[in-house]
């Protein structure tokens, strides 16, 4: 009986071991796979998310990481690919991301419509993706821009429907251009499309009047696209705002310390004052001589009181020293710029 026993819970134990083992083989695989990844080594990433699959079909993060590799390849399943990852995933933030990413992919390619029924349905897994909002918001401005120039387009061959064979010849001439320049923004898409991502990371900062960061990604936004008016624009907004902060800074500074030093000098003219009233009210004895020693006390011809009057004096001296000393040190700190604190990157 005891050797049954012992012989079940061996073979638990090993089934246990095999499902352990099972479940952290596609873990493996996928921290072989980001390593790759991290690396540019696109291939091998693929072939180890590919395995992770095939030992749990349901790792919706593997499928996702097979998509960023194909977005990285320009691989034309990349949509699909997301699409299996959202439909797979339940945490409502990595869903979002899939959702998200297909938005991304429609919006550079000017499929504004599919662009914003991905980004709703990011929104609808995570509603607090402020960069999905506004690249939401984004892309309901340029469609109606897009319906616009469309419009436009339909009505100017309307008009010039009827002008004969040298207007449809002028026509085909005038469309040319417009072909080409399709295929320059196409060619110019992805660095375009780093170019607004920058541009939305620095309007949340603006926003947040965090204007040193929202500089910072501005300036990335010119990198990737040196044209980028809107960068320009507020990149000069939020170093206009950053001026203001430090003349700000600078102003409260100045009111402090004067603040300060009007608050010492009522301090010191209050002490001044208590003293010379506590020589004042010393007793009437202590400041004049008795009758009979008044020859030997003070010299003949000097007024009485005048040894009152000759501390009083250098107890006015000594706070005059103290106060010039006073001055010098705030002198000295008002000519030195308040320290900037920056915050730490995002």
């Amino acid at each position: 009986m005891k050797k049954t026993l012992i012989l079940i819970a061996l073979l638990a134990a090993l089934l246990l071991t095999m499902a352990l083992s099972q479940k952290t083989t596609d873990r493996h695989h996928i921290r072989l796979g980001n390593r790759h990844f991290l690396k540019s080594e696109y291939d091998k990433a693929y072939i180890e998310y590919g395995k992770a699959l095939s030992e749990n079909p349901d790792n919706s993060q593997a499928a996702y990481n097979i998509a960023c590799v194909m977005t990285a390849t320009q691989n034309d399943s990349t949509l699909a690919q997301y699409a299996k990852a959202a439909d797979m995933e339940k945490n409502g933030i990595r869903k979002s991301m899939s959702w998200h990413n297909i938005g991304v992919i429609m919006q550079t390619s000017h499929k504004y419509a599919e662009a914003i029924e991905a980004y709703k349905n990011a929104l609808r897994s995570n509603p607090a993706d402020d960069m999905t909002r506004y690249n939401l918001a984004l892309c309901k401005k340029l469609l109606e821009q897009q319906q616009q120039q469309q419009n436009q387009q339909q009505q100017q061959d309307q008009n010039n429907g009827g002008g004969g064979q040298g207007q449809g010849d002028q026509k085909k001439q005038d469309k040319k251009p417009d072909a080409d320049k399709q295929q320059d923004s196409d060619n110019q898409g992805q660095g375009n499309n780093n170019a607004r991502y920058w541009d939305q990371v620095g309007d949340n900062y603006q926003n947040k009047d965090q204007h040193d960061k929202a500089m910072d990604s501005y300036k990335q936004a010119l990198k990737n696209n040196p044209g980028d008016q809107h960068a320009q624009d507020r990149m000069k907004k939020s170093e206009q705002k950053l001026k203001e902060q430090q003349q700000q800074r600078q102003q409260e500074y100045d009111k402090q310390h004067q603040q300060q030093q009007q608050q010492q000098n009522q301090d010191q003219s209050q002490d001044n004052q208590n003293k010379n009233n506590n020589n004042n009210n010393k007793p009437q004895d202590a400041q004049q001589p008795q009758q009979g020693q008044e020859s030997q006390q003070q010299p003949q011809g000097q007024p009485a009181g005048q040894m009152s009057q000759d501390n009083a004096q250098r107890l006015l001296e000594a706070a005059m020293q103290q106060e010039k000393q006073t001055q010098k040190r705030l002198q000295g700190a008002m000519q030195q710029p308040p320290r900037k604190r920056l915050g730490k990157n995002w």
